[in-house]
């Protein structure tokens, strides 16, 4: 049995089948357009044996693969409960190949479910509710910038990460911190997908895509009435 097992998915469905069918005691999610660095493996492998999973730094490049100078890390060292900042929206697991998994954990949580778009967010929440993290500052993996991912339609992530939120509102009621967690992660995210929804409307006008664009008007104008009137303004001054 292979120590460490690392799966390349293309999508949601790709990634939970290759899991399954893998046979490390350790999982790491590589998305095929990012690189793991130099020692990602080993610097997974030094956890606590009672953490589920460990998380360390990443490097940024462009679309075009030049290396960017910013990085960025897990804010603390050694082990971890995660799922309150992670919940709001303190710091975040992107890519995914910032992890490594213990198998047992991926397996008792489900691995990787919908909503599409904001899976991932959904699964570490799910892991960092069971299980601590092992967090460390070594750089394991260097990720891709680019505009034209799933994670920039607005539409879809703000459908798919208030249905993350929702699977977390029973518990947050109960307990203040995690209340408070709840609501500024969620509020965060929405300002930031309703952000990306006013991107969508330029550039499926600037596409052709009419009728796209009409549909993601039609959602800013219901989310950010604000948004959608300096959108609307730009146009009239166009006009």
């Amino acid at each position: 049995m292979p120590l460490v097992s690392i799966i390349v998915p293309c999508h949601l469905s790709s990634r939970a089948q290759a899991a399954l069918r893998s046979t490390g005691r350790f999982l790491v999610f590589l998305d095929a357009d990012d690189h793991l660095l130099p020692h990602a493996l080993e610097a997974g492998l030094a956890e606590e044996p009672a953490c589920g999973f460990t998380v360390g730094g990443r490097e940024e490049k462009t679309f075009d693969g030049a290396r960017l100078p910013h990085t960025a890390a897990p804010p603390l060292e050694g082990r971890q409960p995660i799922y309150v900042p992670l919940l709001g929206f303190e710091w975040f697991i992107m890519p995914p190949s910032m992890a490594m998994f213990r198998r047992e954990i991926v397996e008792a949580v489900g691995g990787f479910q919908d909503p599409w778009g904001a899976d991932d967010l959904d699964f570490y929440l799910r892991v960092a509710l069971r299980s601590d993290a092992w967090c460390h500052k070594t750089l394991v993996t260097r990720y891709r910038r680019y505009s034209t991912s799933s994670s920039r339609d607005g539409e879809r992530m703000l459908r798919s990460v208030r249905a993350v939120y929702d699977r977390h509102r029973a518990l947050a009621e109960d307990h203040p911190a995690v209340r408070r967690a709840f609501d500024n992660g969620l509020a965060q995210l929405t300002e930031i997908f309703r952000d990306c929804l006013l991107e969508n409307v330029k550039d499926r006008l600037c596409s052709g895509d009419a009728a796209g664009a009409q549909r993601a008007s039609a959602l800013l104008a219901a989310e950010s009435p604000q948004r959608w009137a300096r959108l609307a303004g730009r146009w009239s001054t166009v006009d």
